[in-house]
């Protein structure tokens, strides 16, 4: 009797403890094979749109780098929303979650200017780029009400956002969080959201978005005075980690 009143007890207790644990074994081979999926996109984006080769590493759970090389270089790192959660299900109810992933690319040309664009839905990064206001000059893009915009070369932007790049933009707005470019490497700075719906998508249209940007500015004589000013802002944009 006793034994059995034991047996009710483990049951009634374990009970509550079943959804947290379906979460973390689903959420755990969820984990590995989003690492897989966003790895095989970035090396397919990566070997079509730059001719590179990819290398990926998983180094968490939820975190992975990786690497691309050919006349331009690129790293970045991916970080996954933790699936292994029960509230994360219960979140996603309500709204889209999204993983990240950030991109550096050394060019192997110097771009014709600075140039910043931050997305105006991230209240803390728009924050961090009006402290350079005095430094790079505020430029209004007809269409581009979405994002703040900084640059020392107005002139020169207006060349480089032209209709096709000011659409992406557009298109782009939910996933984008700030793209920054400058004279020094990494010369392109950027980061996008996105998630296991939407990544074949998002992640080969936000590099070739950035390569036409860079593109342009490659045609632009640069401007040096601002070297300084820019790196400080690339450290205040990146994410805490």
């Amino acid at each position: 009797m006793l034994l059995l009143e034991l047996l009710l007890l483990i049951i009634m207790i374990s009970i509550p403890l079943i959804p947290f644990l379906w979460a973390w074994l689903k959420g755990s081979k969820k984990l590995k094979i989003l690492h897989e999926k966003y790895c095989r996109a970035l090396e397919v984006t990566f070997r079509r749109l730059l001719g590179a080769s990819t290398s990926f590493t998983i180094i968490s759970p939820l975190e992975s780098v990786y690497e691309a090389t050919n006349r331009v270089k690129v790293a970045g790192k991916v970080w996954l929303a933790d699936r292994r959660a029960y509230f994360y299900y219960f979140a996603k109810i309500f709204r889209p979650i999204n993983d990240m992933i950030s991109f550096s690319i050394s060019t192997s040309f110097t771009p014709g200017c600075c140039l910043i664009i931050v997305s105006r839905e991230r209240g803390k990064l728009v924050e961090q780029a009006l402290a350079y206001t005095e430094q790079l000059e505020y430029v209004d893009i007809r269409g581009l009400k979405d994002y703040f915009i900084l640059t020392d070369n107005v002139v020169g932007i207006r060349h480089i956002l032209d209709e096709f790049i000011v659409q992406e933009l557009v298109n782009m707005k939910k996933k984008i969080l700030y793209i920054v470019m400058d004279y020094t490497a990494p010369n392109v700075e950027f980061y996008i959201e996105t998630n296991e719906k939407d990544y074949t998508m998002v992640i080969p249209r936000a590099v070739m978005l950035i390569k036409n940007i860079m593109d342009r500015a490659g045609r632009i004589s640069p401007r040096r005075e601002t070297i300084d000013t820019i790196k400080k802002l690339k450290r205040a944009l990146r994410p805490r980690e």
